[in-house]
């Protein structure tokens, strides 16, 4: 995704945290919308579509890797939208994500939460949110880095959580959750737009 418009940043010391972070955002996205996930293995991103869908009503356990079946559905009346939850770490490419018609998800009136999305960029929506997760290595006194992607350990069980959207519904979505009561304030380390200087 080029030219972000919007990018917040959260560090999550201990898994409380982080589940607090996706549960507080499962009100704000909408049926249609795609939050695609990176990190390398064990970063946290099954936990995060777990925590998430906690928050959008589904009940605990329902979330289950799906690594071997590519996308695992989850619908409950109790739910706020359907959740279509993707594990591409399988696929080779794009041409196997269109062959299996797995864009129909896309427009099929739900949340669609990609983990390992970067290897199908190509099919993906430039309407998204990006979500990058990594582990924390020793605190410095330089500025965090958008442009750039960090390489740390990954025995650290704090998190950090990058959002990034260029499109106006997700970046609309993101200024409301920013906004909004009980919105984990106290995790946020920063806060960037287009054109603006970060906060």
């Amino acid at each position: 995704m080029k030219n972000k418009s919007f990018r917040l940043a959260f560090r999550c010391p201990a898994r409380e945290d982080s589940r607090l972070l996706a549960g507080s955002l499962a009100p704000f996205l909408e049926p249609g919308m795609l939050l695609s996930l990176e990190g390398s293995l064990g970063a946290g991103k099954t936990a995060f579509v777990e925590d998430l869908a906690g928050g959008a009503g589904f009940a605990p356990g329902t979330v289950s890797s799906p690594t071997f079946t590519i996308v695992q559905e989850y619908r409950s009346e109790e739910a706020l939208y359907p959740i279509f939850h993707f594990d591409v770490y399988r696929l080779e490419d794009a041409k196997e994500f269109y062959a299996a018609g797995l864009e129909e998800y896309f427009t099929a009136g739900g949340v669609c939460l990609m983990e390992w999305a970067e290897r199908v960029e190509d099919v993906l929506p430039s309407e998204r949110i990006e979500l990058t997760i990594e582990a924390e290595g020793p605190l410095n006194e330089e500025p965090l880095d958008f442009s750039r992607p960090l390489v740390l350990p990954e025995d650290r069980r704090s998190r950090l959580f990058f959002f990034e959207t260029a499109s106006p519904r997700e970046e609309e979505a993101l200024r409301a959750w920013r906004h909004a009561p009980g919105f984990p304030e106290d995790l946020l380390i920063r806060e960037a737009a287009e054109g603006a200087p970060e906060a």
